[in-house]
Parts: C-alpha cells; sequence; structure tokens
C-alpha cells in the first residue's frame, strides 16, 4: 500500500482508537505530528521509499540485512518500536502521553499491509511465512494499483469525515450524547475532568421543557444536580426525564471548605449571599430564622446562596420574603409564544422566497410564449400572497418589559431585606454568634 493510504488509514485508525480514551488527536500538534510517522515508519526498510530515503544509510543495512516487509512489519519490530519510543517519550518530553499515539499509528501500517496481495512476515524472524487478510488473493489489494489505492484512499477520506465526531468528542462521549439518558450522564459525569455543560429535556404535563445548566453532582440517575445557565438556580434534575445531552467545557469543578467560628451575622451572610454550597451545617449560640423558620442548627446539602436572620425570642422579629411580580410570568410566556410566531413567519419568508426564485428560473427558461404567460400569471399571484415580515420588536419590547420588572423586583426586595434586618436589628438583645462548615461549589 502507497504512503497516502497509509497516512489516511493511519489518521483514521488511530483517531477512533485514541477516542476509546477520550483523546482528539487532531487538537495536538504532537500527536498529529507522532501519528504521521509511526503510520509511515515500517517502510524505512525500503529505500525506494519516501521514508526511507530520508535515512537513506539506515534504510539500506535494514533492507540489505533483513529484506522488506519483515523486520519492521512484524510483531516483534511493532514491540521493539513501543518500548523505543516509550523510552524516549518518557525521557525526551514527559509533559505528552504519545505512546499509545504512536504504537496504535505503527501497527495500522502493518494492518493495511496485510491486506495487500504480498502480505508481511508478521512472526519474523521465528516464523517467515507471509500473513494477508483475507485469504483470497482476489480479494486483497495489490499494491500501486492506481484503481485499487484510490479506492481505499476514497475509503478512508469517507470514514474520517464520518467518524470525526466520534474522533473529536471520544467515543463515550458521543455514545452518552447518542442515549441521552440520565445513567448515561452519570457515566460521562464520573470519567470527565471537567465540568459538563448539559441540555435537558423534561415533561411537564403535556409540556417538553428545555433547560441548560453546569452539571455539578451525578451520583446517580435520581441525584443529579445543575445550576440552570438561565436561572442561575441549583437544583435537582426531577420529573420525566426524556433527554440529557453533555457538553465538555473547559471549566473544572472544585468544592472548596471553609469553616467559621464565633462569627457574627453579618460576616457569615457575606458568605452564603453569593455562593452555591455542596453542604452547609451552621449552629448557633440562640435560635436564628433561615426560609422563614427558627432554628438553632441547620444542615443541607445542595443549596443555592441564601442569608440568615436574626431572631428574639421576647420580641416577635420580622421575617423577609422574596417577592415576584407575578406578570413576570405572564410576559414570559407572551414572549415565548412571540418568539414562536417570529420563527413562524420567518419560515413562511424563507419558503416564499425560495417558491419566488424557482418560479422566476422558470419564467426566465420557458420557451414556449403560452407556458411563459401561464408562469407569469401563477408569479403575479404568488407576489400578491407574499407573507407579512417578521418583527421582532414586540420580543424586544417585552424582553424589556420583564428586565424593568426583574430590576424593579430586585430593588424592591433589597429594600424590604434591609427594612426587616434594620428592625430586627434595632430590637434584639443580644447579638448572636454563629459557628458554621461550609463546602462551596466552584466553577472556573
Amino acid at each position: 500500500m502507497t504512503m497516502p493510504n497509509h497516512i489516511a488509514g493511519g489518521f483514521v485508525f488511530t483517531g477512533v482508537f485514541a477516542s476509546l480514551g477520550g483523546f482528539n488527536i487532531l487538537e495536538s500538534i504532537p500527536a498529529i505530528a507522532v501519528t504521521l510517522v509511526a503510520s509511515v515508519l515500517p517502510d524505512i526498510d525500503h529505500p525506494s521509499s519516501l521514508t526511507g530515503k530520508f535515512v537513506l544509510p539506515i534504510s539500506k543495512f535494514i533492507n540489505a540485512k533483513f529484506g522488506h516487509r519483515t523486520i519492521t512489519h512484524s510483531l516483534l519490530g511493532f514491540l521493539i518500536f513501543t518500548l523505543l519510543f516509550a523510552s524516549a517519550n518518557n525521557f525526551l518530553f514527559p509533559e505528552y502521553s504519545l505512546t499509545f499515539i504512536a504504537a496504535t499509528a505503527y501497527f495500522s501500517h502493518i494492518m493495511l499491509d496485510m491486506t495487500t496481495r504480498a502480505g508481511v512476515v508478521l512472526f519474523y524472524p521465528f516464523l517467515k511465512n507471509s500473513c494477508v487478510m483475507p485469504g483470497r488473493p482476489d480479494m486483497r489489494f495489490k499494491t500501486g494499483e492506481v484503481k485499487s489505492e484510490t479506492m481505499v484512499f476514497g475509503f478512508f477520506l469517507f470514514m474520517g469525515i464520518f467518524l470525526y465526531p466520534l474522533m473529536s468528542t471520544g467515543f463515550w462521549t458521543q455514545y452518552n450524547r447518542l442515549f441521552g439518558t440520565p445513567a448515561h450522564l452519570v457515566s460521562e459525569f464520573e470519567k470527565s475532568s471537567d465540568v459538563l455543560l448539559v441540555s435537558w429535556v423534561i415533561k411537564e404535563g403535556t409540556r417538553d421543557v428545555k433547560g441548560q445548566g453546569y452539571c455539578v453532582s451525578a451520583e446517580s440517575a435520581s441525584k443529579i444536580y445543575l445550576i440552570d445557565r438561565a436561572t442561575e438556580q441549583l437544583h435537582k434534575l426531577e420529573g420525566i426525564i426524556l433527554e440529557t445531552v453533555p457538553e465538555h467545557t473547559d471549566k473544572r469543578l472544585t468544592f472548596e471548605n471553609v469553616a467559621f467560628v464565633d462569627v457574627p451575622l453579618d460576616s457569615l451572610n457575606t458568605v452564603l449571599s453569593n455562593r452555591y454550597f455542596q453542604s452547609a451545617h451552621i449552629v448557633a449560640n440562640s435560635t436564628f430564622l433561615i426560609h422563614g423558620k427558627q432554628t438553632k442548627s441547620f444542615k443541607e446539602e445542595w443549596l443555592n446562596p441564601f442569608m440568615l436572620q436574626e431572631h428574639n425570642d421576647s420580641i416577635p422579629l420580622k421575617t423577609f420574603i422574596y417577592e415576584s411580580n407575578p406578570r413576570i410570568k405572564v410576559l414570559r410566556e407572551n414572549l415565548k409564544q412571540a418568539e414562536k410566531e417570529y420563527e413562524l413567519r420567518e419560515l413562511a419568508i424563507d419558503e416564499y422566497q425560495q417558491a419566488l426564485a424557482i418560479i422566476n428560473s422558470d419564467v426566465s427558461s420557458a420557451s414556449d410564449l403560452v407556458q411563459k404567460q401561464l408562469l407569469s400569471e401563477q408569479r403575479a399571484e404568488l407576489i400578491r400572497s407574499e407573507p407579512a415580515r417578521a418583527d421582532a420588536s414586540r420580543i424586544v419590547l417585552l424582553r424589556t418589559q420583564i428586565d424593568a420588572l426583574i430590576a424593579a423586583d430586585a430593588i424592591k426586595n433589597q429594600k424590604a431585606l434591609s427594612d426587616v434586618e434594620a428592625y430586627n436589628i434595632e430590637h434584639r438583645k443580644e447579638q448572636n454568634r454563629y459557628t458554621a462548615s461550609l463546602s462551596i461549589i466552584k466553577i472556573k
């Protein structure tokens, strides 16, 4: 088999096997270089080959001593090359793990040459019989035959394009994406070194609800926690889950454990109010309020940012409850409807323009006057039925109104919280002291 096919076949063969370990050789220049060289290196035993010409003295020596397709095309040669490369890899560039890539590319050359009529002496020097596959000579390729070599190159080119998603994302990631179940998401999460961005679809009544967020935990299919990108809320994925599709990011997930002893409420709330928590355990010397409930000890897992409030047993204290303008929900439903109508109008316009382009082409190419007149009338009728242009102004207006209401809610609730805190501080007898153990979720 000629060099172009060894290179093309080597890249496909190595790329697929590397994907089993989640490694994309096409994103690493060292991996590309090693695959390129190793996939043609066995032909160093042939002085007239391009590989042999680069190191002609060595090539002539190997050819004179062993001949072509013997030692360098054998399992012994493959083992020697792998051991030498592994030693060089560890000594010269230990920051790269390329031994598996090099060995796979080298072995691809041997496998491809076994599909030729001459085959290779695979068990040299112990056995000098040629090893081939398949056994029938008429089903193997003749090296240098233009038709056969072109067919093989075209096959590898097609397979490279067809298998690119597999090579680029990794076998198991592609497998998990294909099936898109919570169980496969758990599998992907367990072996992933970076944060997974998960797109999900769940069933709510008769509606399919879509969402997207960063996965921070996937202990099992029933214990998947994500930070929603739209709402910025940490929640458990529940309900009838129709699909979960993970994507790798360049972000890293870490958990920072921190502890506070005998701190005032203001200091603790500074930490609690702008972070997500894998777990939180808080105790105080007297009762405090959390989520409107009185307690001296609080312990929970997977928490959004939250705040504590002081509590005084002798004087009823006020409790802050976040209030959201109900009109926001209505406007969001209107926004969804407006976006859907906008998409439908855009689709109708695209279909109209395609139909108009086709009939314009038919009118221009018509040679018969009667046919041309009929087509012109059809075009005029089509123009009269031109759909109205899509107008995005309502979408912009609705988004502006929603943003304004959210901003107004934030101001109103912040003031209400400040008023409640001011009242409670004014009427408390003794400042509470808190001890807390927190596990903070960090995505960077």
